[in-house]
């Protein structure tokens, strides 16, 4: 047996009986090959220890149908959802995925983007953190297609897939208003220099309190880092100085976990004391008691047409930008 990782596609025609031509139809699954012919083709390729080789397809011409992606974050579940949906469109396609992390960070970002296309991946799915910069401008030059999603890029146009966060904010804070809750309060994280959904969460609040007539308090409008912690001391600051606030908006993951625990650190009756609205609490929000009322993305519907985008950008690079706007919506459970 060849060393691992050596054997080439001529080896393996020779050792299950073949030409070429069929091992790389088994391959690349371009024309049909007997069930019987691919299981020698496979245990062939499995005996000689043979790995194709999809960077040099690509500098041949070819493609390496592999895919970059890039999430801010891979410790949230909600990333984690959109991914696995991705992936799953993905595959049926025949396509394979490498993903990375830019833990929110710009240059780390666009060194992964360097780093795939030095991979020769077809494309990249992205979800972009820094707001301003010239994404599109700055693919076009590296000769690769990208499809955003969960966050809008600095740019006109583009293809990408996201959601509409400030309806379901809207329409979550009404919620809480119909029940009586005049003075809501909004927990949200920091909108200097942040990515725009998290500005339509607060522009939701707004629009919720000016149908039904209230005037915006500013001191219950909190933007804040997307920390459980800054969660926690806000909603205990909260609960100090302004006692007529009885719902509260909490429009963060990470923040909604540290306002539910302080509320239940002092002993605050959720909903009879206070009523709370998260926001994205994939993985969890279902799990507190009481459940946790929430707005929510459709993560599967994002991730595979996200996933769709991008391989009909593939099969047809002229096709124009595309942007879809998915629903998110308000699960309602026991917190308000």
């Amino acid at each position: 047996m060849k060393e691992s990782g050596t054997a080439t596609i001529k080896d393996v025609a020779k050792q299950a009986g073949v030409s070429t031509a069929t091992v790389s139809h088994v391959i690349n699954n371009t024309r049909y090959v007997s069930d019987q012919v691919k299981q020698r083709v496979h245990r062939a390729m499995d005996d000689l220890g043979y790995v194709s080789n999809h960077i040099a397809k690509a500098l041949r011409g070819g493609a390496t149908k592999t895919i970059g992606i890039i999430i801010p974050d891979i410790s949230i579940p909600y990333f984690g959802q959109v991914v696995y949906a991705i992936e799953e469109q993905l595959r049926a396609a025949g396509y394979m995925m490498i993903l990375c992390d830019s833990a929110e960070s710009f240059d780390r970002e666009k060194e992964l983007i360097d780093h795939l296309c030095s991979y020769q991946v077809d494309g990249i799915i992205l979800a972009p953190v820094n707001p301003s910069f010239d994404y599109i401008r700055y693919f076009n030059l590296l000769g690769r297609p990208v499809v955003f999603f969960d966050r809008y890029p600095n740019a006109q146009n583009y293809t990408g897939v996201f959601c509409n966060v400030k309806d379901a904010s809207a329409q979550a804070v009404e919620m809480m208003i119909r029940r009586g809750h005049s003075r809501v309060a909004l927990i949200n994280r920091d909108t200097v220099n942040c990515y725009s959904i998290v500005r339509e969460r607060q522009d939701g609040y707004l629009e919720a309190l000016q149908r039904n007539g209230i005037t915006p308090d500013p001191e219950l409008i909190y933007q804040i880092p997307a920390r459980s912690e800054s969660g926690y001391a806000v909603m205990e600051e909260l609960l100090a100085k302004r006692p007529d606030v009885n719902a509260v908006y909490s429009a963060n993951r990470n923040i909604s976990i540290g306002v539910f625990q302080c509320l239940r650190d002092h002993s605050i009756r959720i909903p009879q004391d206070m009523s709370i609205v998260g926001f994205s609490a994939h993985g969890w929000f279902s799990m507190t008691s009481p459940k946790l009322t929430c707005v929510l993305e459709p993560v599967q519907d994002l991730g595979h047409k996200a996933a769709c985008l991008m391989l009909e950008k593939l099969q047809d690079p002229e096709r124009p930008p595309e942007r879809v706007i998915l629903k998110a919506f308000v699960a309602e459970n026991e917190s308000v």
